[in-house]
């Protein structure tokens, strides 16, 4: 009975430590590629301002998405955020856009997106640029089937408002 006892005793003390590793280095590769799929995701949704494509950029919302733009009400919805982009697609054509700093959290099925843009924007009709660094958050959760989709995004100026120094 004691050798039993020292034998599973030392297969525990060996095997234990190994499947501790084993289970939390998955762990962690799981979140590493969920992160990646978000990265990934983020370069074609910048890639799809660049070249007005709402299509694209709405592919990786969640169907309830909330999209809270500056200085007006937030839109609600793919469909509601497509026109939106349409809208400022009809009115801008953004020229650069460039990550200045960019954090990505994965936390279960949530990950938390921190991102400075450097972009230009111009108007139609040929006015000047608009250079601005912008601060953006966008949060994303898996889905039951298993997809990842972005379900709220809010971005703000860095810059003072006109007038203000």
């Amino acid at each position: 009975m004691e050798k039993s006892f020292l034998s599973f005793t030392k297969f525990v003390l060996v095997f234990a430590p190994i499947l501790l590793y084993t289970f939390v280095g998955c762990q962690q590769t799981d979140s590493e590629k969920q992160k990646q799929f978000i990265d990934q995701a983020r370069e074609e949704i910048d890639a799809a301002w660049l070249s007005e494509d709402a299509d694209v950029i709405t592919a990786y919302s969640a169907d309830d998405m909330i999209l809270m733009p500056p200085n007006m009400e937030r839109k609600t919805g793919k469909e509601e955020i497509r026109n939106f982009l349409q809208g400022f697609f009809d009115n801008f054509t953004m020229t650069e856009l460039k990550i200045a700093e960019r954090e990505v959290i994965v936390s279960g099925d949530l990950a938390f997106e921190r991102t400075l843009y450097d972009w230009v924007i111009i108007p139609e009709g040929g006015s000047e640029g608009m250079s601005d660094q912008v601060n953006f958050i966008g949060i994303w959760q898996q889905q039951s089937d298993g997809a990842w989709r972005e379900t709220h995004a809010i971005w703000n100026s860095t810059k003072p408002f006109a007038g203000k120094q």
